[in-house]
């Protein structure tokens, strides 16, 4: 230290003490002693800087736990539901800004008194009588717990609301609630629209159940009618059953006569194909050599085709008979020889 000063202060001797915990620096200490000033003993300096370094940490909790809240209440700021907190004489202590709209008070209200019994119906606020029903619950004393309430506005008007609440801490120690409020006007307008729903309901399945036992009886003299028309269809698809046999029957005789048929056409064309390709052949020969075939042979050429054509009409003319005998068109006309 520069001479100045020590001249006039006096101090000659100084002692730096750190303020540690569990191993953590919290801050030091400069002690400045004059000339014929005592030093303390070291169990004193010890017991001195444990006791900074515990007042310096508690410092630094309060810091970090009003941060914490600041940064809750910014948050809580945003959300749609409303946030209130209080003390432990139930007085608001915190409200966001969806809690001062739902409720129409302002942040000066907040901040003159406003306690839980001017915003929640009959409710008489003791902490400890809440602490105690809290424990009686659950042995969890920070959890949340649901009721539902009467909320009430700052110009008297009054809703139903859910609110979900839990007891606030410090050092281990209940300070207060903190609470979220649900404004439930529509779902319990919702809730009395459905019981008036289901009462009319009821008195409609009243009514319909009387109609359905006048129609059972209806249904009664139906079924004894609807048992003789059954007897009767059933008599029907007998007899349609016997006749479906007897289509099939005939189905199966139509494919054999029609199979009969293709055979005897198959006949029929091969019959055919050997006169009128002989006289094709013989016509082909007389039109290409005509000039070059003698007259004796040319007769023999055309008596030849004379002869198979007269064969292929005979074989047209007994087809013609099968058809027209087939078809019944064959007229008997017997005459007296």
């Amino acid at each position: 230290m520069d001479k100045a000063i020590r001249g006039l202060t006096g101090l000659r001797r100084f002692v730096g003490v750190a303020h540690i915990i569990d191993g953590k620096l919290y801050g030091t200490t400069v002690l400045a002693f004059k000339r014929n000033q005592a030093i303390p003993s070291k169990s004193l300096l010890n017991s001195y800087a444990y006791l900074i370094a515990l007042a310096l940490r508690r410092n630094i909790a309060e810091a970090n736990i009003k941060s914490s809240e600041e940064r809750f209440r910014n948050l809580a700021d945003f959300l749609p539901l409303s946030i209130c907190e209080t003390d432990t004489n139930g007085k608001v202590t915190f409200a966001n800004q969806a809690a001062l709209n739902v409720f129409g008070y302002s942040q000066e209200d907040v901040l003159a008194g406003v306690y839980v019994s001017d915003i929640i119906e009959d409710l008489q606020f003791d902490l400890k009588e809440l602490v105690h029903n809290y424990s009686l619950i659950s042995s969890n004393l920070r959890g949340v717990r649901s009721r539902e309430v009467v909320a009430i506005r700052k110009d008297l008007s009054k809703f139903p609301a859910l609110i979900f609440s839990n007891l606030l801490f410090r050092g281990g120690e209940p300070i207060g609630i903190r609470a979220a409020l649900i404004d439930i006007t529509e779902q319990k307008k919702a809730e009395r629209e459905i019981k008036g729903l289901n009462e009319s309901l009821e008195r409609k399945v009243e009514e319909r159940t009387a109609d359905l036992n006048t129609a059972l009886k209806s249904l009664g003299r139906a079924n004894a009618e609807l048992v003789r028309l059954n007897a009767e269809i059933a008599n029907e698809a007998r007899a349609l059953t016997l006749a479906n046999e007897q289509l099939e029957i005939s189905r199966h005789q139509l494919l054999e006569a029609n199979q009969s048929k293709d055979k005897f056409f198959s006949i029929i064309a091969h019959d055919l194909r050997n006169p009128i390709g002989g006289l094709r052949n013989l016509l082909e020969t007389i039109t290409l050599y005509h000039s070059r075939i003698a007259p004796d042979e040319m007769l023999n050429l055309i008596n030849s085709a004379y002869g198979t054509s007269v064969k292929a009409y005979d074989l047209l003319s007994n087809l013609l008979e099968w058809a027209l005998l087939q078809r019944d068109s064959i007229r008997f006309n017997p005459e007296v020889c």
